[in-house]
Formats: structure tokens, sequence, C-alpha cells
């Protein structure tokens, strides 16, 4: 959505979905969750 309404760039969507992923893979997390975290473009 956000590449949609123009809040990310196509390098920016491209990256944030690369970056979820791999932190998805690595984590220890059971599957099938969900989760939303606040964070400033900054800190990315």
């Amino acid at each position: 959505c956000a590449y949609a309404d123009g809040c990310l760039t196509l390098e920016q969507a491209i990256k944030a979905a690369y970056f979820r992923g791999k932190a998805i893979d690595e984590s220890n997390l059971p599957e099938g969750g969900m989760a939303a975290v606040g964070m400033e473009e900054t800190l990315l």
C-alpha cells in the first residue's frame, strides 16, 4: 500500500519487503503470527 499511495519509492518498498522477509525468516517466532511496530524511518 505504501508504494501505491506514494509514501514509499519502488526501491524503498522492495527493500522493506526484503528486510521484513529476512527478519521473519531469522526469527524464532511461531509460524502464522503477525506484529505491527511503529518506528521512525531514520531508525531503519
